[in-house]
């Protein structure tokens, strides 16, 4: 993949709002007019990749395809993206990802047909990778920043290799 920086300055327009994925560090920072929140995450157990049931998280450039769940109590379950009663690892808040570069915008590596998001999870949090390829916050983080983004916002995933 190209230089980071370099391909920020080209994707971003100026003062458009972004989130930083920091796989190294396991934090998601969003960017806006000079303020930044930052929110510890965890991400794939599996590493980082493209490849389909991979269970990896993918990288480079991705924006929100859709924000689910926004209208329902933070402790809300989804099952298929819809709430249910029964509990799962998917909780509070769904920002599914859809890629925007060629290697995480093809048939069998698309990350919106390979269901990544950024979401909820009520299990304990250690700051480590260990999800299924997903970016997992705390509910309280994924309630807050989900009000904090715009419709469309994009999102770079840096694997830090």
């Amino acid at each position: 993949m190209q230089n980071t920086t370099s391909q920020i300055s080209q994707t971003l327009k100026k003062h458009e709002p972004a989130m930083f994925i920091l796989g190294t560090s396991q934090l998601l920072i969003y960017a806006h007019n000079g303020t930044k929140r930052q929110f510890h995450i965890t991400t794939g157990a599996n590493g980082f990749g493209e490849s389909h049931n991979s269970f990896k998280t993918p990288r480079g450039w991705h924006y929100v395809r859709a924000k689910i769940g926004a209208s329902l109590p933070a402790n809300t379950y989804f099952s298929a993206r819809r709430p249910s009663n029964t509990p799962t690892d998917i909780s509070s808040r769904i920002l599914w990802l859809c890629g925007i570069e060629s290697h995480n915008h093809q048939p069998k590596q698309h990350s919106m047909s390979r269901y990544i998001y950024i979401h909820g999870t009520p299990k304990p949090f250690l700051k480590t990778p260990q999800s299924l390829g997903c970016i997992n916050m705390r509910n309280q983080d994924i309630s807050a920043l989900a009000l904090l983004i715009p419709s469309y916002c994009k999102v770079y995933i840096d694997s830090g290799e």
